[in-house]
């Protein structure tokens, strides 16, 4: 019998982020499962985009033309040209987020290939009201020239894009989401129900490892909080920052770790130097597997109050590495996270709730530890394998 051919559709391969690894994993566990599996974006950079991951995946790109700033504002013509890279006929393909979907679309078109959108969470840009509060106020911190530019290209993207996106969730065979909270996004927006299929976490990598547990707060040392992100404004590290100041206030010696980069990097290192918290903060930038996990076990608490994060690889990674977490109350978390077992629920917009959680947890190492065992039970739950096994099982119906 023939492999089952795959064709994977992604935006930027240029950075160490959580959809980047979502994708590169289920593309591996699928060969592992006989699939045929090739992968498409705009931009690839194997050297950074998790090389430790790929080295049995083709992976293709577009041309520098399609990568330039200025089609970054046209995401329709990328999607195009993605679509076009497309050199032989596959069974199903399998799009990921915006505009991976308008590819998926002008691909099956062409081709009659059926699609599935796995829509991790629709773009933000095109139908937050708040991102694009936060895209406004971002243009007054540039020149005029560029200011006119983005605003240009905001206003040709939201307006040619929408259509196509609602074409492609029109035009998918099925759509999936990671969480709960972005189904139910997904109906509302584009009155298509969503299945929840949700993501995994490498159990032979991220567990507890007591030895490297004992040197954090259980033996009275420096408490130590970590962020594991990319550095975008959604992701509220500036609220975790405030946040933490407050921390300090009774336990001075504590320690924020930020391991992620993005374009958030200099306005987050500004505003530590503002609040006077170096060198209890520090940015790592983005580290290999190696360094995240020794990170994770070290760690007392994980801390992420990002803004209707749709699922979170990281935390659930803390979890399964005994690591408790302090996180939003809204969003994909609260599908995963259990208030008060493995972890707490805080107000995003709220550092003082914040703190407090984190202040209440980092008095009582007891309970802390019990909610890290909690948590690694927990999380062991959530596999790679469940995961490429449920879009197996769905690639099938689909061909079908």
């Amino acid at each position: 019998m023939a492999k089952t051919s795959v064709c994977m559709i992604h935006n930027y391969f240029i950075w160490r982020g959580g959809a980047e690894r979502l994708i590169f994993t289920l593309a591996d566990q699928l060969k592992r499962m006989e699939f045929d599996v090739d992968v498409y974006g705009i931009a690839y950079d194997r050297e950074v985009c998790f090389p430790e991951l790929t080295d049995d995946i083709r992976v293709r790109q577009t041309g520098r033309v399609l990568q330039s700033r200025q089609l970054r504002s046209l995401p329709v013509i990328q999607a195009l040209g993605i679509a076009s890279l497309l050199d032989k006929r596959y069974d199903v393909i399998h799009a990921h987020n915006f505009p991976a979907n308008i590819a998926a679309l002008f691909a099956s078109r062409k081709s009659g290939t059926p699609f599935v959108w796995q829509c991790n969470e629709p773009s933000r840009i095109i139908y937050d009201p708040e991102e694009q509060r936060n895209f406004v106020q971002g243009l007054n911190e540039k020149s005029l020239p560029n200011r006119l530019i983005d605003l240009g290209g905001y206003a040709v993207q939201k307006f040619t894009s929408r259509p196509y996106d609602k074409l492609a969730a029109t035009g998918a065979a099925a759509i999936t989401s990671l969480t709960g909270f972005t189904a139910s996004w997904v109906k509302r927006l584009y009155h298509r129900t969503a299945i929840a299929i949700p993501p995994g976490v490498d159990g032979r990598l991220f567990h507890p490892s007591q030895s490297e547990k004992r040197r954090s707060i259980h033996v009275k040392r420096a408490p130590l909080i970590l962020s594991v992100t990319r550095l975008w404004k959604a992701k509220n590290l500036s609220s975790a920052l405030v946040a933490f100041g407050m921390v300090l206030r009774k336990f001075p010696d504590a320690k924020f770790i930020i391991v992620g980069d993005g374009p958030e990097r200099g306005q987050l290192t500004y505003q530590a130097h503002q609040l006077g918290l170096f060198p209890n903060v520090r940015f790592l930038g983005d580290p290999f597997y190696s360094q995240i996990v020794r990170c994770y076990r070290t760690a007392d608490l994980f801390f992420l109050p990002s803004v209707k994060e749709p699922w979170g690889l990281s935390v659930l990674e803390s979890m399964a590495s005994g690591t408790p977490v302090v996180v939003s109350n809204e969003g994909g978390f609260p599908d995963f996270v259990k208030p008060n077992v493995t972890g707490m629920l805080v107000d995003p917009r709220n550092p003082a709730a914040q703190s407090e959680a984190i202040v209440e947890l980092l008095s009582d190492p007891a309970r802390l530890k019990a909610m890290g065992r909690e948590a690694s039970k927990d999380a062991a739950t959530y596999t790679w394998e469940k995961m490429a096994s449920s879009y197996a099982q769905l690639y099938r119906s689909v061909v079908r």
